[in-house]
């Protein structure tokens, strides 16, 4: 078998381990949410083990996963940090931004707020609406200043939801 064979391979032997540890988390949130698992349950990998067993015995329902790309935005921006800065930028801004909507979607989530209104909250708040005053409505700490650099989030804005600005150079008349 030749690389370009084993590709296809390895790649799904990845998204597949990709996709049962977000299985495995989403369970692990039903059964906190339900309050079958306490956090101080979240250290005891056997009693973990044991409870997702009895979650798939007495499963009746549907399971939710949203995909989860922060790993993979982190690790290319890292890589691409000195050659590509704003690109970097962009996506370090992307993996902000992503975390908070995981926040919110898991505030929302527990606190039984829909997913129609969850999306709507994701998608219509500023990044910058979600580092200061939503988190604060959320009852949940939010960013200082100090903490975290705005300009960085803002900066993403203009690379990704492309404005078309023409640019004039030199003094001569552009009619």
């Amino acid at each position: 078998m030749t690389n370009e064979e084993k590709e296809p391979t390895i790649q799904k032997k990845v998204l597949t381990k990709r996709l049962m540890k977000q299985l495995q988390n989403s369970i692990i949130g039903n059964l906190l949410r339900n309050g079958e698992l306490a956090e101080a349950d979240l250290h005891n990998s056997t009693l973990i083990e044991t409870k997702i067993k009895e979650y798939f015995e007495d499963f009746e329902g549907h399971i939710s996963i949203v995909p989860e790309h922060r790993d993979d935005i982190l690790t290319i921006a890292e890589q691409i940090n000195k050659d590509q800065y704003e690109i970097a930028v962009t996506l370090y801004a992307t993996f902000i931004e992503h975390t908070l909507n995981r926040i919110i979607s898991l505030y929302c989530f527990h606190n039984h707020i829909d997913s129609k209104t969850t999306n709507e909250v994701i998608r219509n708040i500023s990044i910058i609406g979600k580092c200061t005053w939503l988190l604060t409505l959320l009852g949940l700490p939010s960013f200082k200043a100090d903490q975290i650099k705005l300009k960085c989030l803002s900066a993403k804005s203009p690379i990704v939801n492309f404005r078309f600005e023409i640019w004039r150079i030199g003094n001569g008349s552009n009619k």
